[in-house]
């Protein structure tokens, strides 16, 4: 077949008409022509993103999961122990406190719940071991006054309270007052006895080098033991939590108590602090004169 001039135009209307019917669009280069053919964009197809007769477009690749990075586990610092103490036998530390308290015939003990101030005693010694009642003046406190206020002095007993100021003596044998019954505990308690009953029922008595070194401005040798709460003779104490508790305690350099910290099974703290060893005090007949 014979191409003539225009054959390629009608051929090229012949084919665009029937595609153009499909709504299809084709764009078709020169053929025979000395000029250069023009890019030719491909068949469109109306409504679709593909293009015929193009290149495919370059495959999407999918994005590479993101692996969560593990956290830096840093080791934990092992903690030190404790240091243990060294043992000491009961009896000879109860040697140690007889040693000390023995000839000094004075001392405050101030009772505390680890805030509050709950009793203040002042006592003076009778007798070479301290195995009798010593002479005492005793207060029960609230943090903000006195309560009630128990005096020994030799066989007689006097009292009053806040409500009743005026002082009573007590008739002997007589029950304590009901109000204050922990005026006379505190008074029938000779503290080197008790101390020593205490310690005989001890278990794990150490030196404790995690103690204080200095009270107060005192320099302290430190000891701990543990006790079940049924041998402890406190003054004022009746109702104490059972259980075991664990006492820590701070004598001076003769072997007297300077603090004795007693931490109870229900996390209850008593403490008590020794102060004026060997001063001068006042306990008297108040009633006298």
């Amino acid at each position: 077949m014979t191409w003539g001039p225009g054959t390629g135009a009608r051929r090229r209307g012949s084919l665009v008409a029937p595609l153009a019917a499909l709504g299809l669009v084709v764009a078709l280069g020169g053929c025979g022509s000395s000029e250069p053919a023009a890019e030719e964009p491909g068949l469109v197809i109306p409504g679709s993103t593909v293009t015929i007769g193009t290149d495919p477009p370059e495959p999407t690749t999918a994005a590479e999961p993101t692996v969560p990075t593990a956290p830096t586990t840093v080791p934990a610092t092992p903690s030190t122990p404790p240091v243990a103490g060294t043992p000491v036998a009961s009896a000879n530390l109860v040697g140690r406190l007889a040693a000390g308290m023995t000839p000094t015939s004075t001392v405050t003990v101030t009772t505390s719940d680890g805030t509050t101030d709950v009793l203040a005693a002042t006592y003076r010694y009778l007798g070479p071991d301290q195995a009798f009642l010593p002479d005492c003046s005793v207060q029960v406190l609230d943090g903000a006054g006195g309560l009630a206020e128990y005096r020994r002095v030799g066989d007689d007993v006097f009292y009053r309270t806040a409500d009743d100021p005026a002082w009573q003596q007590w008739s002997a044998g007589a029950a304590p007052p009901a109000a204050e019954p922990v005026l006379a505990e505190a008074a029938e308690l000779s503290l080197l006895a008790a101390l020593a009953a205490e310690l005989d029922s001890a278990t794990g008595t150490t030196t404790d080098p995690a103690g204080p070194t200095d009270v107060g401005g005192t320099p302290v040798e430190s000891y701990r033991w543990t006790v079940d709460s049924a041998a402890l003779l406190l003054a004022g104490e009746p109702d104490l939590p059972s259980g075991p508790v664990d006492v820590r305690a701070a004598l001076d350099a003769s072997g007297r108590p300077v603090r004795l910290e007693r931490t109870f099974a229900d996390g209850s703290v008593l403490v008590d602090t020794y102060t004026g060893w060997g001063e001068p005090v006042s306990i008297d007949d108040p009633l006298a004169g």
